[in-house]
């Protein structure tokens, strides 16, 4: 029983690791990957051309020593201005980013199984590995992926908006509105980098997830269409209805924590369903 047990950690590391070293051979995957990190360094981008622009646009204003200087003073402190606190204009990034997050888990390799069925490789696998092995393995792997690949595309963000905005001093009035708001709202005024290092986990939490639902949606529809048709619909209703998921990674709104808590509840209870659905549907379907 103990040698049996080693053995199945052992596959499982063995699996785990592959589908990670796939991801180098594949452009698809590298392509999802870099415009996940790419998005946030998007974000920094629009706020410096729609800020600093005005030492073009307005020259007359900003175009001495002191009109620059004035220019610098007047960004947004860099604690105001990163990524998911969504202050650059349109929320352009976010929106590219945030509601569209699926089709960058799936092609990042939520959809590796898929594609799998169809070259005949996943039997091969299958006849090499335990079908329940390879499941847990890709879940694993899927959760790393999607969590390290945000948390570190938006740490590269923080970093560039202390360097872009290194002057700024201006906070949209959010320190004043704080004796106003909740608990949570206060928090992260009174420890910024805290409370927002805080959200980042939540946001990386919560692409991890959306990767394992892809990966587990992938085992019961073997279709590219069904697949991402279902895995978008599931995650836009997680955004879009009144418990939305936004509100989770956003700091600086007036939503507490009990309205958070019901929001991620919601959507842990989704990707609990599609795992267990994965499992019965799936991996029974090729045993059989």
């Amino acid at each position: 029983m103990f040698i049996g047990e080693f053995m199945n950690k052992t596959l499982l590391k063995r699996i785990v690791k592959k589908e990670l070293s796939d991801i180098k051979y594949d452009r698809k995957k590298k392509i999802a990957i870099c415009l996940i990190i790419f998005i946030p360094i998007l974000d920094v981008i629009i706020g410096m051309i729609s800020h600093y622009g005005r030492f073009f646009t307005e020259f007359e204003s900003y175009g001495t020593k002191d009109g620059i200087l004035n220019l610098l003073e007047m960004a947004h402190r860099p604690k105001y201005s990163y990524f998911l606190t969504g202050k650059t204009q349109g929320h352009i990034a976010q929106i590219l980013l945030i509601w569209l997050l699926p089709i960058y888990m799936l092609l990042a390799c939520g959809d590796k199984k898929v594609g799998e069925e169809k070259t005949g490789y996943s039997v091969l696998l299958s006849t090499r590995a335990s079908v329940k092995t390879i499941f847990k393995g890709k879940l694993i792997n899927g959760f790393i992926v999607g969590f390290s690949t945000v948390f570190i595309s938006m740490i590269i963000n923080c970093v560039l908006c202390h360097i872009v905005f290194f002057k700024g001093k201006e906070d949209g009035n959010i320190e004043n509105l704080a004796q106003y708001m909740g608990s949570i709202f206060k928090a992260t005024v009174d420890h910024p980098y805290l409370v927002y290092l805080i959200y980042i986990l939540l946001f990386s939490i919560l692409a991890g997830l959306c990767m394992v639902m892809c990966i587990s949606i992938s085992y019961i529809f073997k279709d590219y269409k069904l697949l991402y048709g279902i895995s978008i619909g599931i995650w836009l209703y997680n955004i879009m209805h009144k418990y939305t998921l936004v509100n989770i990674v956003q700091p600086y709104i007036e939503y507490g924590f009990k309205y958070m808590a019901i929001s991620f509840t919601i959507f842990l209870s989704m990707v609990i369903v599609s795992i267990i659905a994965g499992y019965f549907v799936g991996i029974k379907r090729e045993v059989i």
